[in-house]
This record gives structure tokens, sequence and C-alpha cells, in this order.
């Protein structure tokens, strides 16, 4: 499906705003103006901005070219293998979501990724290797140096 630019502006904006607004409380750390918030706010204000730019553009588009449908179905909707793909993508990011707090952000992380790199074409060996380094290096930067509050889990123990 493709949206125009109005509609995915708003729709932009709205997840802008979302993100904007659910990242507010978070904390800074000790002594410095900057924390868990700061990468949130930022892509929030990005995604606030962008969503505004593309609104404006559609607007003009409206005026110059005439109306655009708001949406229309794209091929690759008609195809197994890429609708497969995006209902994947969906639930794994709901099985996140359900999971993450029990089993913690590392297992839970690797557990998304591995799937998502088989289903891109990876081999089974790289697949494993990069998903485990990535919750690796994602936890450290996160949960350690952003001090983001990530779920724990039983493989969060010492310096992860």
């Amino acid at each position: 499906m493709k949206l125009n630019d109005i509609a995915l502006g708003l729709l932009v904006f709205l997840a802008g705003l979302a993100v904007f607004a659910s990242s507010w409380g978070y904390s800074t750390l000790p002594n410095q103006s900057y924390g868990a918030n700061t990468m949130p706010l930022a892509v929030g204000m990005l995604g606030m901005v962008t969503g505004l730019a593309l609104g404006v553009q559609g607007v003009v588009q409206r005026r110059t070219i005439g109306p655009v449908p708001w949406a229309q179905v794209q091929r690759w909707l008609r195809s197994p293998r890429h609708v497969l793909s995006l209902v994947l993508l969906m639930g794994l990011g709901v099985a996140y979501i359900l999971v993450a707090p029990v089993i913690g952000f590392l297992l839970a992380a690797f557990l998304v990724m591995l799937p998502l790199m088989r289903l891109g074409g990876t081999t089974w060996l790289n697949a494993i290797i990069v998903s485990a380094l990535t919750a690796v290096i994602l936890q450290l930067i996160f949960g350690r140096l952003l001090m983001v509050p990530l779920p724990r889990g039983p493989l969060s123990f010492g310096w992860l």
C-alpha cells in the first residue's frame, strides 16, 4: 500500500509526537543534560518535522498536479512471500513486547533478530553470530551508556 504524502505526513507526525510524549519523563544522566530521553526526544522531533514536511509537500503536489489517491495497493501485496514477511515482522514486534519483560532484552532481541536475518537469506551461522553480537551491543549502548531501563532477564548479569 502506498499512501499519498498528506496521509503519510500525518501518520509520521503522529508517530513522532507519540515518541516525543512517551519519552518526555525518561531520566537524564547524573550531572548531565542528556540521558535515556535524548535519543527518543530527537527521533520524535525529527519525526514531527518530517511529517510536517511531507504534509506540506503533499499539499503543494495536490495543488500542482491535482488530486492524488489517499492510498494505493501495491503489487508486492499480491506476493505471498512479501505478505508473510510483513506478517512475521509485525508478529515479532508484538512478540518482543510480550516476552521481553519475562525473558529480558538480550534474549528477546536475539530471538527477534534471528528469524528476520534468516528471512533475509543469511546463513544460520551468520544469523546467530550477528544477532547475538547486535543484542549485546544494543544492550551496552542503551542499557549501560545511555541508561535506558531495558528489561532484565536471566542473561542480564555482571557487565550486561
